[in-house]
């Protein structure tokens, strides 16, 4: 029988016992007391989307139904999913419930507003994986609360055995027999769980940092959540409880929607990007040509290529071309455009989709780099220029055509860029386009704050390129009578 099969046997049988005991915390201060501690806990707004984990015979659906939250509850065990569906039916609460492995979730990513927990975490099999699954379900800015205690400690530490033994006697002796739980089961199978080895919650804290989340706990909220009787049979081993927020800027999030954005934009930038090649190509030219290594075959990466505009004017000129973007949507219309504009060549272009911020190529692999309008949107630029810098062969050069896109919504002396946006936004192209998403994304972007090209320089020779080229693409005149000019948009050209 494998891990899963056994933790959910034991749970099973223990349905009817914990049933009765949750039935006593509804009826007593518990109630009351719990929804306090989540709420000054939980992500501060009104009808939460919930997911209880290991929900049980159904406690938090009931305390956090009743604070008007959307509740949808996942256990390993049927009898308890039983249980937890006839208490939210007599509390005349609505709320869903599955059958499901806490390491394995079948929801989608950033589903929920808050996950939440209690006396779980001691049974997981693989709490590294459950744990990273629970990151990748929570939206970015929401909350997952740990409520769990060292409960096999006594088995590992003497002085907590004879504590328990002690604890219980008491217990005995003024109230009676303690609370039947349906026991720990089969000691080998719970001294098996990593948990029981484990420092926690400091274990937690550190392992939770690690894959993304921002981390604080106490070590013991029983004074607000337990009652004397359990303060006293469990005392040795208190409840803590873990507080875990996903950053609003974690890891992937904006990538992911910055996708979902260019995929959104694709039709109307293709039809820009093939508007120019037929009237700007040579413009461009002139400018890439008289800069790039002296030798023959040279080997051409283009990122962020879009609908493929620098891919096709490379090809054009003889040269074989990689095209990376990270929207599926943008290569599509990359493939298409190439093999409508030079059919005859459309396969010395290769497309893929990749993260600029994480390139999947050799060492040395390119003689020369071809950007335009992507750094401003890299959520880890620094770790783009690296990568770049990597996959470039010794004396190679990366073009980087870029602006300050969006210093204008920090900076007073770049307000009139606003007024190149708008000349911008005016085109037939970009009439129906939803600016406000990229809008809003653009603010947790670290580029957008910071004057251009001025970080890039310093970053560049920081990170020890051989050389920056600079020029200025336009101009924004922010104080005629001073003479003050700020840079608009610029040329990087990068030599290794």
């Amino acid at each position: 029988m494998g891990m899963q099969q056994k933790i959910e046997k034991h749970w099973n049988s223990s349905a009817d016992n914990y049933g009765s005991i949750i039935r006593r915390e509804l009826d007593s201060f518990r109630r009351k007391a719990w929804a306090k501690k989540i709420t000054e806990n939980a992500p501060d707004k009104p009808n939460l989307s919930v997911l209880d984990i290991g929900t049980g015979p159904g406690f938090f659906p009931i305390v956090l139904g009743e604070l008007g939250h959307n509740v949808m509850a996942i256990d390993c065990t049927e009898n308890m999913l039983e249980k937890a569906k006839k208490l939210a039916q007599s509390e005349d609460i609505t709320a869903d419930f599955l059958k499901m492995d806490s390491h394995a979730l079948s929801f989608e990513d950033n589903t929920f507003d808050l996950l939440i927990n209690r006396n779980v975490t001691w049974t997981l099999y693989d709490p590294e994986k459950a744990y990273k699954e629970w990151y990748r379900v929570l939206k970015p800015g929401g909350r997952l609360l740990i409520f769990d205690a060292n409960w096999l400690l006594g088995y590992y530490r003497e002085d907590i055995r004879k504590q328990n033994q002690e604890n219980e006697k008491l217990f005995h002796e003024k109230y009676g027999s303690p609370w039947e739980t349906g026991g720990h089961g089969d000691e080998s199978h719970i001294l098996s769980l990593p948990m029981g080895k484990v420092d926690r919650p400091e274990w937690d804290k550190q392992y939770l940092e690690k894959i993304g989340f921002q981390v604080t706990y106490e070590k013991s909220v029983i004074d607000e959540l337990w009652g004397e009787d359990e303060k006293l049979i469990y005392g040795a081993t208190p409840m803590f409880m873990i507080v875990a927020e996903k950053p609003l800027s974690s890891s992937g999030y904006l990538l992911d929607n910055i996708q979902k954005y260019w995929d959104m934009r694709s039709e109307t930038y293709s039809i820009q990007n093939r508007e120019e090649l037929m009237t700007e190509q040579n413009k461009w030219i002139d400018k890439i040509l008289p800069r790039l290594p002296q030798k023959k075959n040279m080997r051409i990466l283009d990122i962020g290529c879009g609908p493929g505009f620098f891919s096709i004017m490379m090809a054009q000129h003889g040269y074989q071309v990689t095209g990376i973007d990270y929207s599926e949507q943008m290569l599509m219309h990359a493939l298409e455009n190439a093999k409508d504009i030079i059919p005859d060549i459309a396969d010395s272009i290769t497309f893929r989709k990749m993260d600029a911020q994480n390139l999947e190529f050799e060492d040395n692999s390119f003689d020369v780099i071809l950007s335009r309008n992507l750094t401003w949107g890299l959520e880890h630029p620094v770790k783009a220029y690296q990568e770049w810098l990597r996959v470039l062969c010794p004396g190679g050069k990366i073009l980087n055509f870029d602006g300050n896109h969006y210093l204008h919504c920090f900076r007073e002396d770049y307000s009139d860029y606003q007024n190149i946006n708008r000349q911008l936004h005016q085109q037939e192209y970009l009439k129906n386009v939803d600016m406000s998403t990229i809008n809003r994304l653009a603010m947790e972007l670290p580029l957008s704050r910071l004057q251009r090209p001025q970080w890039d320089v310093i970053t560049l020779l920081e990170l020890g390129v051989k050389g920056v080229e600079v020029e200025a693409q336009e101009w924004i005149v922010s104080a005629p009578e001073k003479g003050k000019k700020c840079i608009a948009s610029f040329l990087l050209c990068i030599t290794k």
